[in-house]
């Protein structure tokens, strides 16, 4: 018997082995089911999360698809590699934003520098309220953080800000395919923001 209630013991040839029982707790913070409309607790050694009647269902307070439009996103820069809407790949049809040169179908373009940004409306923030972002991305750039800076900043004013996300996180997997990202947003509670995307 090694104390714990969560395995069970046994002795096979001479040796005690223990084996855990599925679904089995001995503390709350091991019931934490990721939903915030639940309490989490753990009694009788099982996990019981139970929906909490005052919680609200999370509401959005900007949702882009940019299936009808560019939904008061703005672009900057003047390359002629630019963001701009794109029918050519979308996770919900039929567009996305895509960075890149529409006459070549790639990144280049006839300046030294190829870059711009895609700026979000303002958003204003709840308070006392967890904030989080969700964003859907397809990355094809060089993996070499020397080359193709891509990143995500949240802004007060017309530059500088605080970058959120950048490509520097990536795994080699992450590359060529759609994948979803999330980022806290809490520490900006009660400010009304903007959201940039920056590419290099």
């Amino acid at each position: 018997d090694d104390g714990d209630p969560c395995t069970t013991e046994a002795c096979a040839g001479g040796v005690c082995v223990s084996n855990e029982v599925p679904g089995c707790c001995t503390a709350d913070t091991q019931c934490d089911d990721g939903d915030p409309c639940t309490a989490d607790a753990c009694e009788a050694n099982q996990c019981q999360n139970v929906t909490t009647p005052e919680c609200c269902e999370p509401q959005s307070v900007l949702a882009s698809t940019f299936d009808s439009g560019t939904g008061g996103w703005t672009v900057a820069g003047s390359s002629d590699a630019q963001w701009q809407l794109s029918g050519n790949n979308s996770v919900s049809a039929p567009n996305s934003f895509w960075f890149g040169n529409a006459d070549t179908g790639d990144f280049s373009c006839s300046q030294d520098q190829c870059a711009g940004s895609l700026a979000s409306p303002p958003i204003s923030f709840p308070i006392n309220e967890k904030i989080l972002l969700s964003f859907n991305l397809f990355v094809d750039v060089e993996g070499d953080p020397n080359w193709d800076t891509l990143e995500l900043r949240i802004m007060s004013g017309p530059s500088g800000g605080k970058v959120l996300w950048d490509k520097t996180v990536l795994q080699p997997q992450d590359y060529g395919t759609w994948k979803t990202f999330k980022v806290d947003l809490s520490l900006f509670q009660g400010q009304t923001l903007t959201l940039r995307w920056f590419f290099d």
